[in-house]
């Protein structure tokens, strides 16, 4: 079995990156947290990742717009290196916050990279929601050599809706 090396970003407002850590060792992959200044100051690379996290939080706390900040940086700073990983084929997983940052990148809904074309919109209920998602493991590289089977997680959120106004994003690509 290879060994699968995941590097989980952190900046200042990142507040669950100990427990993604935790949840991935809990796969038997080797993790990394890395803030996320020590790349763009070329002290470290992704180059020996096979999947990068962006955890939940409060990236400088959102004080734009959820992470927003974040996306920004890494856009201006790093997109020549994220480029180069998602050539290799690398995944990304966004958290919470870091699901707001893959969206603010334009990486989701996966139709323009670099160019955010979406957005996230508070609940139709108003309130702050949590529940179980259930995930499946994919057939794909570098996934293979995880164990088989599903796996669940609790998912709380506030703003995790799409905006239904918009003709170009049909609800349900998420």
């Amino acid at each position: 079995m290879n060994t699968i090396n995941v590097l989980i970003l952190r900046t200042a407002g990142t507040n669950c990156d100990q427990e993604t850590k935790i949840a991935f060792e809990l796969f038997n992959v080797k993790v990394k947290l890395l803030h996320v200044n020590d790349l763009v100051k070329g002290k470290a690379g992704i180059s020996d990742y096979q999947i990068i996290a962006f955890p939940g939080g409060f990236t400088y706390g959102d004080d734009i717009a959820a992470g927003k900040i974040l996306a920004n940086e890494l856009k201006m700073k790093l997109q020549e290196h994220l480029q180069k990983f998602l050539d290799r084929n690398g995944l990304m997983i966004g958290i919470c916050n870091g699901f707001q940052i893959l969206v603010k990148m334009g990486f989701l809904p996966g139709m323009s990279i670099w160019q955010q074309e979406a957005t996230l919109a508070c609940n139709d209920s108003g309130k702050f929601e949590d529940r179980w998602v259930y995930l499946k493991k994919p057939e794909t590289r570098p996934l293979e050599d995880l164990p088989k089977g599903k796996s669940s997680s609790w998912s709380p959120r506030r703003g995790n809706r799409k905006p239904a106004s918009s003709e170009s994003y049909p609800r349900g690509n998420f």
